[in-house]
């Protein structure tokens, strides 16, 4: 199976993001392919606190897995974040050494983040789009205190409800990705808030893209959890 897009690291992690969903059986020598590919990109000038670089198209702007636009640092970070996702998912001897090196520095920055304006919150990361950049890592088996990331971050977002059945600064459809993995009643809790928007994309079934199709297979594994 071709796990790379060769001019794109962030499509990379969604073909790779796309297998695990469809629980593909990868050989071993195409996960080291893909891990040898994105661990190149470790350190690299454009990378959000040492971890991975997205080509020269991909340092302004990038396309999350569900097809949200996200632009700048957040951009660096979440690309970062979705990288290292994908080489813990990949579990190949060779993205081992440049995926210690990320979470090195990853961790640095979340630590860092301690005092940032959401409260000491250790759930959270700068903002609604970068937190759930940090979720789906550790929901992956990244970072340190990870049932306490999730159950404060969880708690977070509750409280940025937009009473629309969304959360203000939150993507939409990326958190209920995450939301979708998350075993606590307190993340089916969030999806049942969201049940009217999910439930009307669970039965579509016109994807003119593979961001539409993702969005509408997110929304029929959400919906069988509301």
């Amino acid at each position: 199976m071709n796990l790379i897009e060769p001019n794109s690291i962030i499509e990379t992690t969604h073909r790779i993001n796309d297998a695990f969903h469809a629980q593909s059986k990868l050989s071993s020598t195409d996960r080291a392919a893909a891990a040898k590919f994105i661990a190149a990109r470790q350190g690299l000038p454009g990378s959000y606190a040492d971890a991975f670089a997205g080509f020269d198209h991909e340092v302004a702007q990038i396309r999350l897995y569900t097809g949200e636009r996200i632009e700048s640092a957040s951009a660096r970070h979440i690309l970062g974040q979705e990288c290292c996702r994908a080489l813990r998912l990949l579990d190949s001897p060779a993205g081992k050494a440049a995926l210690e090196r990320a979470d090195a520095g990853l961790s640095a920055a979340l630590n860092r983040s301690a005092d940032n304006k959401f409260g000491r919150n250790a759930g959270t990361f700068c903002c609604g789009k970068c937190t759930i950049g940090m979720w789906r890592n550790v929901l992956a088996g990244g970072f340190d205190r990870r049932e306490e990331r999730i159950a404060m971050g969880l708690k977070y977002l509750k409280s940025r409800r937009d009473t629309k059945g969304g959360w203000s600064r939150f993507p939409f459809w990326y958190t209920v990705l995450a939301l979708a993995e998350i075993d606590l009643p307190e993340a089916t809790s969030e999806l049942r808030y969201a049940r009217a928007r999910i439930e009307r994309a669970a039965i579509r079934d016109d994807a003119k893209d593979d961001y539409a199709r993702r969005r509408t297979e997110v929304a029929k594994r959400s919906a069988a959890r509301i």
